[in-house]
């Protein structure tokens, strides 16, 4: 006796009944047809509370015991009454069980969940004999009557003596060869390789529209519980030609063009991924083309504690080409290119922030090609920072540096390497706008101390000038440590210094009429003997 794919249900599992009831149809001739409703008796477990009515329950059909992606599922919400309950699997489409699932004579398991429930062991399920003889009687070779045409006058030629066919296109399910245009109603279920080809670059391969204009339209919906699975995969190998992987429309204004879904919780799982083989592809384009309303090209939001809403990742490591790991751009007159918003008004919020590991990196990098402001800072409604195409910078409240003095950068004489912060340095007389270790002393050409850490650093140079690496910064106004000397006498705070014999050290001065012109600073600290380092308020007289 042969067994064939129609199916019977008779199992104990996991504490619930399974009865299932075969219902049987018939066609116009009365011959046995596939079913596409079965029965299904069972009680709800001891966790769903005593006294619910209704309880939702999940069916899936597999193609093994254990393991693999369920080839078909249905949901209802059935009645329980005294801990029981039935349902009509299949009932909720109008086609029922899809037959294709059973026309492979391979075995196949029912797996039942209620509600959130955990699954308990699946369902192995019994064939009818002769129940898929009876339905292949329904077709001529296992194609359908529509794939063939009749004999009439047109297609016939009776004097020749011979029958001319017409050619018909018809999609052969079993291979996946589609040829023509081929409408699907209900549910499409596809295993395996299905392979689509046209001789024209810019024709859609696979289309998929959703054209309803209200309510929650999803154009195209993917799922994948897999921990390293995707989702949806577009992937254009052409490299040349303005290619795209994916395209999601929906006309809705809730509606999703492409919606993605993982529910791992773990593994690098990607409801939706990408990729462009092209030179200029895109992986993922999204794009915003109404011309009204609040739209968004692409859309990234996370619910995690820790999550991303968009990651954007520019993975080459190597070559001298620009990558960039997300790029915004805006075309209008008043757009924005990139926007960072934080809504929260509690906590350490950024709203845009940028990071690099790079010794030579930049975190921030802004440019105005207009030459216009670079920069604007805003606090409520109003300005208060600015900085110009100039580079010159503007703030309402003035500045605040960590340095303690005002410095300008100089020339010195001989490699910067002799010099070191404390340093008095005074005016080199071989040489213009340059400057030397201080070794005269009371010499009228002190001009200042190598500074410590300036908050304010003034310079004739452009910012990026090769020059400022073989330049000091000398305090001319502000306090500063200072190199001194005890060489003539204890130094007590308020004594006025001016230059010494030991080079680049200050020491205090005595001989009033020589100090005129010659006085570096005054002392904030004081030293009992010997050589050391002091503050000291530039004071130059």
């Amino acid at each position: 006796m042969r067994r064939h794919g129609v199916v019977l249900f008779a199992v104990l599992a996991c504490g619930m009944f399974a009865a299932a009831q075969q219902l049987k149809t018939t066609n116009q001739n009365g011959v046995l047809s596939v079913p596409r409703i079965v029965r299904y008796s069972g009680t709800v477990p001891l966790a769903v509370p005593a006294g619910q009515r209704e309880v939702r329950v999940t069916f899936r059909l597999y193609a093994n015991a254990t393991g693999g992606s369920a080839l078909w599922r249905e949901t209802q919400t059935v009645t329980v009454q005294d801990g029981k309950f039935a349902a009509l699997i299949g009932a909720v489409n109008a086609d029922g069980i899809p037959e294709y699932w059973f026309d492979t004579n391979q075995a196949r398991w029912l797996e039942v969940q209620v509600g959130d429930e955990p699954v308990g062991m699946r369902i192995a399920l019994a064939s009818v004999p002769y129940a898929f003889e009876a339905r292949n009687a329904e077709t001529l070779g296992g194609k359908p009557l529509s794939a063939f045409v009749l004999r009439d006058e047109k297609n016939t030629s009776e004097a020749a003596g011979a029958v001319t066919s017409l050619t018909t296109s018809y999609a052969t399910l079993g291979s996946n060869n589609f040829v023509g245009t081929e409408n699907i109603a209900g549910s499409l279920n596809v295993t395996g390789l299905t392979t689509l080809t046209t001789s024209d670059i810019v024709s859609q391969l696979f289309w998929i529209q959703g054209t309803a204009t209200t309510g929650g339209v999803i154009a195209v919906k993917a799922e994948n519980a897999s921990s390293s699975g995707t989702g949806i995969m577009g992937i254009v190998t052409s490299t040349t030609g303005n290619t795209v992987g994916v395209i999601g429309r929906s006309d809705s204004v809730v509606g999703n063009g492409v919606y993605g879904v993982t529910t791992s919780s773990t593994g690098s799982a990607e409801a939706i991924s990408g990729t462009a083989m092209a030179t200029e592809g895109h992986g993922v384009g999204g794009y915003a083309v109404a011309t009204t309303g609040a739209s968004v090209g692409v859309f990234g939001k996370s619910y995690s504690a820790s999550g991303t809403g968009a990651i954007g990742e520019a993975s080459v490591t190597s070559g001298s080409a620009t990558t960039y790991g997300v790029i915004g751009r805006a075309h209008s007159g008043y757009g924005v290119g990139v926007w960072g918003q934080n809504d929260s008004v509690a906590g350490t919020t950024i709203g845009v922030r940028g990071t690099v590991g790079s010794l030579t990196g930049i975190a921030g990098y802004f440019v105005n090609a207009a030459k216009g402001n670079i920069l604007v800072g805003i606090s409520g409604t109003s300005k208060v920072f600015r900085v110009d195409g100039t580079g010159k910078v503007y703030a309402n409240g003035g500045t605040v540096a960590s340095g303690a003095d005002f410095a300008e950068s100089v020339a010195v004489r001989g490699p910067r390497a002799e010099y070191e912060p404390g340093d008095v340095l005074m005016l080199d007389e071989e040489s213009d706008r340059q400057l030397r270790l201080a070794d005269e002393a009371y010499s009228t050409r002190v001009a200042g101390i190598y500074s410590t850490k300036p908050g304010t650093l003034s310079t004739n140079h452009d910012i990026d000038s090769k020059a400022l690496e073989d330049e000091v910064p000398m305090a001319v106004i502000g306090i500063v440590p200072c190199k001194v000397t005890t060489a003539n006498g204890e130094i007590h705070r308020g004594d006025l210094l001016v230059s010494s014999g030991l080079p680049g050290y200050a020491m205090k001065g005595t001989e009033r009429e020589r100090m005129l012109g010659a006085i570096v600073g005054k002392a904030m600290q004081e030293l009992k003997t010997g050589t050391g380092v002091i503050e000291v308020l530039v004071t130059l007289e």
